[in-house]
């Protein structure tokens, strides 16, 4: 849709390394539409085996969903507890009342 509306797409090969990144030359886009399928069978026969190996476990860690993707759980009401909000500032204190002189 943006292509026929005249959009202009751009994409660059980009070669990184140790002592940067740098721009190799333009590709060509193909903004033509195509199945997907292939691809997606692809990557769910290469998902069990992507990844790395944690050093001390041994365990393969892969594609998500890591601990900070997922939801954290809401606190729960009951009838004999009620989560109560954290404040959010402090009360400010009132200052002190100066002492009156005596006469």
């Amino acid at each position: 849709m943006a292509g026929a509306a005249g959009v202009r797409f751009r994409a660059v090969r980009v070669r990184c390394s140790t002592d940067g990144s740098y721009i190799m030359g333009e590709l060509p886009v193909d903004l033509s539409e195509y199945d997907l399928r292939p691809m997606a069978e692809q990557w769910e026969l290469n998902r069990p085996t992507t990844g790395w190996i944690r050093s001390q476990s041994g365990k393969l860690v892969a594609n998500g969903p890591f601990p900070h993707h997922k939801a954290k759980p809401k606190p729960k009401s009951s009838a004999h507890f009620e989560p109560t909000p954290k404040p959010k500032s402090k009360p400010k204190r009132k200052p002190k009342a100066k002492a009156k002189p005596k006469a």
